[in-house]
């Protein structure tokens, strides 16, 4: 069976070591039965992309393999094409996905990137940062005002947490204009978290959501030793973690045997 692992540790207190409660995703391939009374299944979706005829598919499966949570990508730039005007026909159809997660008891964690050109300096291609971070944290802020309201009949949150980006490490990829694995990435990174996790802190305190969790740094596999500069560099920013509450990192069944760099948050609790 091949499986995509994530694991999100609060980062509060880095001398606590304390792990978030709510524990983790384990992502499966769409359509794999529960296999334990104890588990709950997550995935990885691309559902920005689907009509609500698609949707009504997708969820289908989603009853099938008794899905739990699920993470999406929300691409900036589809969904703000200029600055203050947003995909009409994208919204509806979240506005359909985020009710039908309520409905099922489906919590959902959303990963934001990709600055639109209009915020880029005119890269019309995925993969660019924004040239000001307010352009990014006022995305966020509006996308958590539509979509954080959500909230099913158990009085959970529909959606669980946001993820600051994708995948900034790998720079040549997701965040152009730096070489990958560069210091002045991490440090343009982490100062995008700053701006962009104040604001979201400020915007779901006024909506009495602070249970929306913050995730941060989302780099891209912690089992290679490429990574030791990039994230001494993002940690060199100054109080950088007091601006998310999960460090979350994507990891890969593949390389989860190797060696490699693992957050100081992190209890060695797997392996």
């Amino acid at each position: 069976m091949y499986t995509l692992k994530r694991v999100l540790i609060r980062t509060k207190d880095l001398n606590r070591h304390r792990i978030l409660q709510h524990l983790c995703f384990f992502a499966c391939l769409l359509g794999l039965p529960l296999i334990a009374a104890d588990k709950v299944v997550g995935i990885n979706d691309h559902v920005l992309y689907r009509s609500i005829a698609e949707l009504d598919v997708t969820l289908a499966q989603y009853d099938d393999s008794q899905t739990g949570h699920v993470r999406i990508n929300i691409d900036w730039r589809t969904m703000e094409p200029s600055k203050g005007t947003y995909n009409t026909t994208k919204m509806q159809n979240l506005d359909y996905f985020f009710a039908a997660c309520t409905t099922r008891g489906i919590r959902v964690l959303v990963s934001i990137a990709y600055a639109p050109a209009w915020a880029n300096g005119g890269h019309e291609e995925m993969g660019w940062p924004p040239q000001n971070n307010n352009d990014y944290a006022d995305f966020c802020e509006w996308f958590i005002e539509r979509y954080a309201t959500y909230v099913n009949s158990n009085g959970k949150r529909t959606f669980e947490a946001i993820e600051i980006w994708n995948e900034p490490d790998l720079c040549d990829l997701f965040f152009k204009g730096y070489s990958r694995y560069s210091a002045d990435s991490a440090i343009a990174y982490a100062n995008m978290v700053k701006v962009a996790g104040a604001r979201i802190m400020s915007v779901r305190a006024a909506m009495g959501a602070n249970d929306l969790l913050i995730c941060a740094p989302v780099i891209s596999d912690t089992h290679n030793v490429a990574w030791y500069p990039w994230m001494d560099s993002f940690y060199s920013v100054s109080n950088v973690t007091d601006y998310y509450e999960v460090f979350a990192w994507h990891t890969y069944w593949e390389n989860s045997g190797s060696t490699g760099w693992l957050p100081p948050e992190l209890p060695p609790c797997w392996s």
